[in-house]
């Protein structure tokens, strides 16, 4: 058990300053009490908000750190029953503490640093890690190579003099580490994992181990044997080195630069983020963010002076263009057709027309082309027949009467919605300005209208599908709760539509031909609907044969066979047919049944 000569077991020391982000300092060194303080005073010094917590018998809680952005878990020279760690997984090995890992989990940011703290519970070196093991998979450790002094040759070094920036190391300032003695004892030399970065390594050149890292970051756990509080000169204590060191350290976590380690996706259906917004480059990146967190294969794609090309969008299955509140000039549209009208651009028609499903979102895309509100759509023109909307009657706060209100406040499910499961939209402001009123064609389906109910506009679709073209003007990278951005709720949004597209909830409209195919109940099953290499056809018993077609997007036949209809059902290889959707053909006698089918290798 640890003891420490504190009148107070848990010393919590606040740091003022006016900086936003937030340090705990734990001390998990049983050795000293006290050695930690020069770590606090570089926190003073770097400006930011901080306190220290002093292990006596418990460590922090989650709740204790959940409120920091960072925790630096100093463990000093200690290498005995260090709270750092559980070591009652079998499975991964020893991993950090409950409340760490839940903080870790969180997306906070750790930073261990101490001697010993690979030996309290590996002992003595050489270990090697493994995909599996928490501090291979986790803090980016490979190999636990040797300690200074201890596994020492004892020829021209005793003991690990410095510590030499390496050269992937963009993060510090600070080339050379030295400490308050000439050399420094019990370091761990380690081999790291290819995800992992390196920060500092073993010196000089003529050292036992040098080049062997002593301090790296993998993802937002840093890992460093440097025993920071000691930092000197090689004679002495020097107070400037370590605030370099922790000032640039913090300016990087500030900055993003230990961010947590992507999502691993969970599906293979591909989302391109098109950003065609030139009020921002940064605003899209909630929506990156929403895509990775519903476990989807994403990119994005930032619209400088050139949009993106067919190439570029056929490898994906969905692209949303996000225009936010740009309504001048954008990439989206295609002007150039006197006959149709305004059009979306070459490559992206092109996608809609491959059967790519296609989301558009954002203020003022109609207003970029049409000017103010109202203007009415006709059979014909691309904006009704692809996009499905009637009238753009008006827009929030432009048109509004500014009675009760000044914007729109919500927007609200519509009732033939049964993708989403976010009931009300809002916003981080109170109300959303600009966004458009619409009133849609048969063929289109309304998602979200305009709200509450003694708004101008109650009523007024807001977004909208027709096929695979999806319209919103929902502005969604700025979704909140009315005062602040709500990641969850855009998350919420996003995961839903996304997931109904890869089940084929907007298919491309049927190709001439079979236009007219029957989704309603007939003598004919296909499951399973969406499939990957193999569907099953099932038949009413009947003493006839099943003529079998399959058919993609264009009318080109694909598949024909002739099938006895009387044995009940009948199992089809597709394994030949790319992702995508495709229309299948049963004709049995007299009755001709076509049959929507999505295919999502």
């Amino acid at each position: 058990m640890k003891q420490f000569l504190l009148l107070i077991a848990f010393a919590l020391t606040i740091g003022v300053t006016n900086a936003q982000y937030s340090v705990l300092l734990v001390n998990d060194n049983s050795i000293s009490s006290t050695e930690f303080v020069t770590i606090d005073t570089a926190l003073a010094h770097a400006g930011v908000t901080y306190a220290s917590f002093n292990i006596d018998t418990v460590a922090p809680t989650f709740n204790d750190m959940d409120a920091y952005d960072m925790v630096i878990w100093y463990t000093g020279s200690d290498g005995v029953g260090l709270f750092l760690w559980d070591e009652t997984d079998t499975v991964t090995g020893p991993k950090f503490n409950p409340a760490l890992l839940d903080y870790l989990n969180a997306d906070g940011v750790v930073w261990v640093d101490g001697l010993d703290y690979l030996y309290d519970v590996f002992g003595s070196a050489p270990v090697d890690f493994n995909a599996g093991d928490f501090v291979y998979d986790v803090m980016g450790i490979e190999k636990y190579v040797a300690q200074s002094h201890l596994d020492d040759s004892l020829g021209t070094y005793n003991g690990c003099p410095m510590y030499l920036k390496t050269a992937a190391n963009t993060i510090t300032t600070l080339d050379t580490i030295q400490w308050k003695w000439s050399s420094v004892y019990y370091a761990d030399a380690l081999d790291i994992t290819a995800s992992a970065n390196s920060l500092y390594e073993m010196g000089p050149a003529a050292y036992d181990f040098a080049g062997k890292v002593s301090a790296l970051y993998n993802y937002n756990v840093i890992s460093s044997g440097i025993r920071m509080a000691s930092i000197g000169d090689g004679s002495q204590k020097v107070q400037a080195d370590l605030d370099l060191l922790v000032s640039d350290m913090l300016t990087a976590a500030a900055a993003g630069t230990f961010a947590p380690a992507p999502t691993p996706p969970t599906s293979s259906y591909s989302v391109l983020l098109v950003d065609d917004n030139g009020t921002s480059s940064t605003e899209s990146a909630t929506i990156a963010t929403a895509l990775t967190n519903a476990g989807y294969v994403n990119s994005t794609f930032m619209i400088d002076s050139v949009a993106p090309s067919f190439d570029d969008l056929k490898a994906y299955d969905m692209v949303i263009w996000y225009t936010g509140s740009d309504g001048v000039n954008l990439y989206l549209w295609d002007e150039t057709d006197t006959v149709n009208g305004v059009k979306f651009n070459s490559a992206l028609q092109q996608f809609v027309d491959s059967a790519g499903v296609v989301w558009v979102d954002g203020l003022d895309f109609l207003y970029d082309i049409y000017g103010s509100a109202p203007k009415d759509f006709v059979a014909g023109d691309f904006v009704y027949d692809v996009m499905g909307i009637e009238k753009y009657v008006a827009q929030s706060h432009a048109d509004d009467t500014l009675g009760t209100y000044n914007g729109c406040e919500m927007m609200l499910k519509t009732a033939n919605n049964t993708f989403n499961t976010l009931d009300t939209i809002q916003w981080k402001w109170s109300s959303v300005y600009y966004a458009d009123a619409l009133d849609i064609t048969s063929e289109a389906t309304a998602l979200y209208e305009m709200g509450p109910a003694d708004y101008d506009f109650a009523g007024k679709v807001s977004a909208l599908y027709r096929y695979n073209v999806i319209t919103s003007s929902i502005r969604m990278a700025s979704i909140g709760d009315g005062t602040q951005k709500v990641q969850a709720d855009l998350d919420l949004l996003v995961g839903s539509m996304v997931a109904a597209a890869e089940n084929g909830s907007f298919p491309a409209p049927p190709p001439v031909g079979i236009k007219n195919y029957i989704e309603i109940n007939s003598s004919v099953n296909i499951y399973p609907n969406p499939a990957t290499d193999y569907v099953t056809i099932s038949f009413t018993a009947i003493n006839k044969l099943a003529d079998i077609k399959v058919y993609d997007i264009t009318g080109k036949q694909l598949i024909n066979k002739t099938v006895d209809a009387n044995v009940g059902s009948f199992r089809m290889n597709l394994s030949e047919l790319n992702r995508g959707i495709y229309f299948v053909q049963v004709a049995i006698g007299n009755t001709t049944t076509t049959k929507k089918l999505s295919l999502v290798k």
